[in-house]
């Protein structure tokens, strides 16, 4: 009789013991929020077709006329910035620099003597010699030299870019898209040479049609 009850009185405490672990797990167990689930509807898919296009595409065209000599690239070439991708032929251009150059040594001798000639009639002025007419003609002369003397510097810089247009280069780095003239061909101010693109960024272009261009909003 003793052992019976003492097997009731373990096992009541075993079930307590039980009862009292649950219960402190439970208190310690973290929160889950919970989020119940519901039906909703799939919104339509839409497909276009559409190409990648160059953020930075240009077409590189000629400033001088001139048959080309030379093309130096090809579509799918790299290239960097200031790469030379055709050459135009530079004889007129070479022939237009260098009558620049001798109007530029002309106007700069008539500048010389013009200053000296203002200079010896000030002097001849202020010891009474000529007239202030003539002064005045002096000086207008050597005015009219300075003049002429900037205007041969204009014309050999304009000259001197001229000649400079005939190498045709990369303004960025980038790859070639395409070339249109070859060797031989007569180049003209505007004439598209060589396209070139930068391959980063890059945009999708895609034609949307209007009676789903609700779907593409």
């Amino acid at each position: 009789m003793t052992t019976v009850r003492s097997r009731t009185v373990a096992a009541a405490l075993a079930v307590a013991l039980g009862l009292a672990a649950s219960l402190a797990a439970a208190q310690q167990a973290p929160v889950v929020p919970t989020v119940a689930a519901q039906a909703s509807a799939v919104g339509a898919g839409l497909e276009l077709d559409g190409t990648l296009q160059a953020v930075r595409q240009s077409t590189v065209a000629a400033q001088v006329s001139g048959n080309v000599v030379q093309l130096s690239v090809r579509a799918g070439d790299a290239v960097r910035a200031g790469q030379v991708l055709a050459r135009i032929d530079e004889r007129e251009a070479q022939a237009g620099l260098a009558r620049s150059d001798a109007a530029v040594a002309q106007s700069q001798a008539e500048l010389a003597n013009a200053r000296a000639s203002y200079e010896r009639s000030k002097l001849l002025r202020a010891q009474g010699f000529i007239s202030q007419a003539a002064l005045d003609v002096a000086e207008a002369q050597f005015k009219a030299a300075q003049a002429g003397q900037q205007q041969a510097q204009a014309g050999r810089s304009q000259a001197a870019l001229a000649r400079s247009f005939t190498s045709v280069v990369a303004p960025y780095d980038g790859l070639v898209l395409a070339t249109h003239v070859e060797a031989g061909d007569l180049a003209a101010p505007g004439r598209a040479i060589v396209t070139v693109y930068a391959p980063q960024p890059m945009r999708a272009v895609a034609y949307v049609p209007a009676s789903q261009q609700a779907l593409a909003r």
